[in-house]
């Protein structure tokens, strides 16, 4: 494909944010996640930082270290689901734009997972338009063969569609209990 650049992986790195991957399976750039070899030349740590990108990466920070990894947010959690959790993982991701993706991959799960998404976006306005988007998508693994769980091959059929969509909004927090089986990936438009 003659005058396309696909930018490098790690096109954008800076302060605490590194791309994370592999670019076969997922691509966004991930807080505090290890800084990637192949970063774009030029581009790693040396772009600038504003205070208010510094200190929106802080808040994002601290709720994922003092709120969510929290246990009164476990208990709350197990509260209004139910569920007796067992164990928690967090990270704070950001998706650029044309550049970021995770495909529905099978994780090996034999319990249920229940996963929890607090989402911002940048211009609510401009997200509700459907100018820009987004979404978490649900699908049935299907069976143990390896073909059916390619995540990379997504097969929509009136039978077996997405289970559920949770579209980026402002300010929302998505709680999803996830059964051994069930694929999530994030389309970013």
């Amino acid at each position: 494909m003659d005058g396309i650049d696909i930018p490098p992986h790690g096109t954008g790195e800076r302060g605490r944010w590194h791309a994370f991957g592999p670019p076969v399976i997922r691509r966004y750039m991930r807080l505090d996640g290890p800084a990637m070899a192949n970063a774009a030349e030029g581009s790693a740590q040396e772009g600038i930082v504003s205070d208010a990108e510094s200190h929106a990466t802080e808040l994002l920070a601290a709720l994922r270290d003092d709120l969510f990894a929290s246990g009164a947010y476990a208990r709350w959690l197990s509260s209004i689901t139910t569920l007796a959790l067992s164990g928690c993982r967090g990270m704070v991701r950001r998706f650029r734009s044309g550049l970021d993706y995770t495909l529905g991959t099978p994780d090996g799960a034999k319990t249920t997972i229940l996963d929890t998404v607090l989402c911002l976006v940048d211009d609510p306005d401009q997200w509700a338009d459907g100018v820009v988007g987004g979404y978490q998508c649900y699908v049935d693994g299907g069976n143990e063969d390896e073909a059916s769980n390619d995540g990379s091959v997504y097969r929509a059929s009136e039978e077996d569609g997405a289970l559920l969509t949770t579209p980026a909004a402002w300010n929302t927090l998505s709680v999803v209990m996830r059964e051994p089986g069930v694929v999530k990936f994030v389309k970013y438009l």
